[in-house]
């Protein structure tokens, strides 16, 4: 009789447990739901990849506009990029006056997705984020890309795995003050993973009509303005 009670308890735990997994599983989905401020024209584009894609950048009210630029770790806009004008830069000039300590800077992780200092998660808020130099890779290695222009904007439609596509439109980059360098011509997107230099952090850049293949990750200075292209689970 006791080993019929224990295999009958044994029995309702093994039945329960993934009843409990699934419940816990579906109040995580609905909280990152309940807590999505993305814009309403916001989509979650599956490219067949690890992660799904947002069909427009941060900022951005269509696909092929850029949308906002942020330093790296900052959650605001500014009118000037520079080490000087970023949050977390913590040196001064040179003797010359000229070139700032690239070690200065402020520890705030190696991968800040998903963490107060990722300007997706503060602004969209839900499962939104950062995308990480490893995925942003895989955009660049497992999908094609090609050179186009949708209403009069450059950039580069990238299709995955399933056909899915997004546009990623060129943005330019903002090193100081005024408008970006090279708007029309390049593509920089960060990601959320400081580089082996403390000044620097990943991104990706591409030239308009360049054929993207291999690795794009680049090491931009984190005082830089770039614009971000939001991904969630």
């Amino acid at each position: 009789m006791k080993n019929r009670f224990a295999s009958f308890v044994q029995a309702m735990l093994l039945f329960l447990l993934p009843m409990s997994l699934m419940l816990v599983s579906c109040k995580k989905e609905d909280e990152d739901k309940q807590h999505d401020n993305a814009p309403s024209h916001v989509e979650a584009v599956d490219l067949g990849l690890s992660v799904k894609w947002a069909n427009c950048n941060i900022g951005a009210s269509t696909p092929e506009a850029t949308g906002a630029y942020y330093a790296w770790g900052e959650t605001e806009e500014k009118e000037a990029y520079t080490p000087f004008t970023y949050k977390y830069y913590l040196g001064d000039l040179n003797e010359d006056g000229n070139y700032y300590n690239s070690e200065e800077y402020k520890n705030i992780g190696n991968d800040i997705s998903g963490t107060a200092y990722d300007v997706v998660r503060a602004k969209w808020g839900g499962s939104w984020r950062m995308p990480t130099q490893e995925e942003l890779e895989e955009l660049c290695l497992k999908c094609s890309w090609e050179a186009t222009e949708i209403n009069g904007v450059k950039g580069n439609i990238v299709t995955g795995p399933n056909g899915n596509s997004i546009f990623l439109p060129c943005t330019g980059i903002p090193t100081g003050i005024g408008t970006a360098n090279e708007a029309d011509i390049i593509g920089a997107y960060w990601s959320a993973t400081l580089s082996n230099f403390p000044s620097s952090a990943y991104s990706i850049l591409f030239t308009y009509n360049d054929i993207v293949s291999g690795n794009r990750s680049i090491s931009t200075y984190r005082s830089h303005g770039l614009p971000i292209r939001p991904v969630t689970e």
